[in-house]
């Protein structure tokens, strides 16, 4: 590629970003907040979230960076208290016996099971979402979000009832759907 070419992709890449950000930083922050209760820890996995993003926005389909950014969110909230729970159980240990546990085989079995986990879900509300928008909506507003479903009703513009009946309805069609993976769960 040619120089002008080059810098021409770099400012649409930042271009990019910059609105994604723009447009998601609230979310994501409040969403670590709610979660950990520490303004500037949740600063801290905001800035890893978007870091991580900027390293993957290449391969990140519009349409899915809200849930991207979410699931990212999760996996760094739960990186933050894995790292409280280590140092409680290592503060007198030195650093190399830490790299041992931390790169042990339960660890890497359960890196693995995440993953896999993670692959399930992402085919889940990609299965639930085209067989129905609102069905999707809900889910993610209940499960990943983690709102309650009175502030998920509020949100989605419907009634606590109505929600109820589609996030029933929407369970049932995923415990159907994907009962030989769900099982193993």
């Amino acid at each position: 590629q040619l120089p002008d070419e080059r810098e021409e992709i770099l400012m649409k890449r930042t271009e990019k970003f910059t609105r994604v950000f723009l447009e998601r930083k609230d979310l994501v922050m409040k969403y670590i907040y709610r979660r950990i209760g520490k303004t500037e820890e949740a600063e801290e996995l905001t800035q890893e979230v978007f870091m991580a993003y900027y390293e993957n926005m290449d391969f990140v389909d519009s349409d899915m960076i809200k849930p991207w950014l979410l699931t990212c969110c999760k996996n760094e909230i739960i990186d933050y208290f894995r790292k409280i729970e280590r140092r409680k159980g290592f503060e007198n240990i030195d650093a190399p016996e830490v790299e041992v546990h931390i790169c042990s085989q339960d660890n890497a079995e359960y890196v693995v099971e995440r993953l896999n986990r993670e692959a399930f879900y992402t085919e889940v509300l990609t299965a639930l979402r085209k067989k129905n928008e609102s069905w999707y909506q809900i889910v993610w507003a209940v499960c990943v979000e983690e709102l309650s479903q009175e502030e998920a009703a509020e949100r989605l513009g419907i009634s606590p009832e109505i929600l109820r009946a589609k996030l029933y309805r929407a369970r049932k069609y995923i415990r159907r759907k994907f009962k030989d993976k769900y099982d193993l769960l």
